[in-house]
């Protein structure tokens, strides 16, 4: 399907994702094969009334499903993972999913892990689309060949109808060398695809000041690091969490969330510190847009929807406008969209 000269982003499939995948161009999306995490329903708060039951939130989320890849994806390839879905459901949505799915004439892909048990296995075979493989980094050591020899096995699974994803979570030394992995003899010229992921992105902006702040991209560094180096048995292509942690964790619902923007450098992530929303409001999007938008890296409005966004909403603070301030999804979406944009022409600069 693709070489090291593409980009596999792992996106939760929450709606600011959405909107920040469908915004690309087809060129984008060319270079492009998202992995999608479905996340669990939100449940209902402890004030609703008749709150629905979580089989209903559930039979809803899966349902939606295959519609939402059609409208904000399209029939391109698309990797999909249900490993954040409770156990209870996690086969349940697999089946129907690849059953809607076949009938729309989506390209799902579905990732399954070695750890994934045999009846999940069996029905990820059923999309007949090939599989993609995610071994994680506790699985990433001198063991791996027996393991992988033991679950393609087991399965008859063919290696060029699979793709192969090492995903470390958080970025360390070991994603720049693959260090104390035996990548010779998972012998990787015969995967489909072969990809690593990593994230470096922090887990909250609570240690940062109001204002400018800066995250070295050392997820992009390491994977440079790693395709330059000698002896690399086979290139992979880049795999990243965009401008989000990579430890999946659901959020409680009552945060406070703050007026603040993560914008993609080409070496490093730029953090436009606001402050509390309910203090402050949204206005201070405005402004935080309007500072951005005249930074010497700025990228310019026809970069991309999200650097347009920017500009749209910076452009409020000059006209008097503070009624488009945007909120916290379509801020994400817009950052999403912008970071996409920027690997996906750093790859392509690539010689």
């Amino acid at each position: 399907m693709f070489n090291h000269n593409h980009y596999v982003p792992i996106l939760r499939w929450k709606r600011g994702e959405r909107i920040s995948v469908r915004k690309l161009t087809q060129i984008q999306k060319d270079s492009i094969t998202p992995l999608i995490e479905f996340v669990p329903p939100r449940p209902p708060s402890k004030n609703a009334k008749n709150p629905k039951p979580v089989d209903q939130l559930y039979k809803e989320l899966i349902a939606h499903i295959p519609k939402q890849i059609l409208k904000d994806w399209g029939k391109d390839p698309i990797f999909v993972d249900f490993q954040h879905l409770d156990d209870s459901y996690q086969l349940s949505a697999l089946q129907e999913v690849i059953e809607s799915s076949r009938n729309l004439g989506l390209y799902l892909i579905p990732v399954i892990y070695l750890k994934s048990n045999s009846s999940f296995t069996k029905a990820a075979l059923g999309a007949n689309n090939g599989l993609c493989l995610r071994v994680q980094r506790q699985e990433l050591n001198s063991t791996l060949r027996t393991a992988i020899d033991h679950f393609t096995k087991e399965y008859e699974l063919r290696k060029e109808q699979t793709d192969l994803i090492f995903d470390f979570g958080i970025t360390d030394d070991q994603c720049s060398s693959l260090t104390g992995i035996d990548t010779q003899s998972t012998d990787l010229h015969s995967w489909r695809t072969f990809t690593v992921a990593s994230g470096c992105f922090v887990e909250d902006l609570q240690d940062f000041e109001p204002g400018r702040n800066e995250v070295n991209r050392i997820d992009w560094e390491a994977w440079l690091k790693l395709i330059n180096a000698l002896g690399v048995d086979r290139k992979p292509a880049f795999g990243d969490y965009t401008i989000q942690y990579p430890l999946y964790r659901e959020l409680a619902g009552g945060g406070n969330p703050t007026a603040s923007i993560r914008y993609t450098l080409r070496d490093k992530y730029v953090i436009w510190r606001g402050r509390s929303l309910r203090t402050f409001g949204f206005p201070q999007y405005i402004a935080n847009a309007n500072l951005l938008s005249k930074m010497p890296e700025f990228f310019g409005k026809d970069f991309s929807y999200g650097d347009s966004y920017i500009t749209l909403i910076s452009q409020g603070l000059i006209q008097g406008d503070t009624s488009n301030t945007g909120n916290t999804t379509t801020w994400l979406a817009a950052g999403i969209n912008h970071h996409l944009s920027v690997v996906v022409d750093q790859i392509s600069s690539l010689s």
